[in-house]
């Protein structure tokens, strides 16, 4: 079975968070089960041009990957040459995966499936939620309705991670088939891991103390403000925990150190 995944950014990108490292880990244990999977992809990291070949195939963990140069936005991911693929190879595919929303590598691909008559899937990763919409609403809801849409209700189906987040897209009524797969994980990577001992010691972290730790984006759908509020009215000075907060600032870090300040917690509370 070939398999083609369309994503404006892949791994080197790790800096970019969730969707590459899931992208990446699906695509790599497809290919281990035996597919012929191939990523279109982009050389964008967003906020930087991603070091590596462009508008030729690699071999990257076993997945056959092109990396099309981007022009004019590396944010949108706007690239010709991925176009010019897309509109050229996707009739050899039998299935076609979309892993992103608001960006370009979408446009060209979903022209090429419905033309070409190849059935493609979206994971929606949740950026389909109310939260999600309402940030640059008007933006986003022009783009949602001009864009997005036509290119929901042609999809053979919607891939969900978990059951809420299939449930909370639910007021959009899509008349679509829907799924539930959680993201892949590498158990690899996780079975020669340093002992706790050795964290703590790292972390300054007695060997008696409790440790809380969130790991991901400091963005407003993951409702750390809960949390923190949980610590000041249950926990608040004991002395025996701490919480360690890690990740990536998605607009929510400046929010969050003072809150963490006006509850009193700036000694149980640390970021990374």
């Amino acid at each position: 079975m070939k398999v083609l995944h369309l994503t404006p950014s892949y791994e080197p990108a790790w800096h970019l968070g969730g969707v590459v490292r899931a992208v990446s880990q699906l695509c790599r244990g497809l290919a281990r089960l035996g597919l012929e999977v191939t990523v279109f992809t982009t050389d964008s990291g967003q906020d930087r041009r991603l070091a590596v070949p462009v508008n030729r195939p690699l071999m990257v963990e076993g997945v056959r990957v092109i990396y099309f140069k981007t022009e004019i936005s590396l944010r949108y991911a706007y690239s010709s040459a991925l176009q010019r693929a897309c509109h050229r190879e996707i009739k050899n595919f039998d299935l076609v995966h979309l892993a992103s929303f608001w960006c370009y590598p979408a446009i060209p691909g979903v022209r090429a499936c419905v033309r070409d008559r190849i059935p493609f899937l979206h994971s929606v990763h949740g950026t389909l939620r109310r939260e999600a919409l309402r940030q640059n609403w008007l933006k986003k809801w022009l783009y949602f309705n001009l864009i997005e849409l036509g290119h929901i209700r042609p999809a053979a189906a919607l891939h969900y991670t978990t059951e809420m987040e299939r449930e909370l897209d639910a007021f959009h009524r899509f008349g679509n088939p829907s799924f539930v797969v959680s993201n892949a994980v590498e158990v690899e990577e996780f079975r020669d891991l340093p002992d706790r001992g050795t964290a703590r010691q790292y972390w300054g972290l007695g060997a008696d103390r409790r440790v809380v730790t969130f790991l991901g984006r400091l963005s407003k759908p993951k409702a750390l403000e809960v949390l923190f509020r949980a610590v000041a009215k249950g926990l608040r000075g004991e002395a025996g925990l701490s919480v360690l907060i890690a990740g990536p600032d998605g607009g929510e870090e400046g929010a969050l150190r003072q809150l963490a300040a006006e509850l009193g917690l700036e000694g149980q509370i640390t970021f990374f």
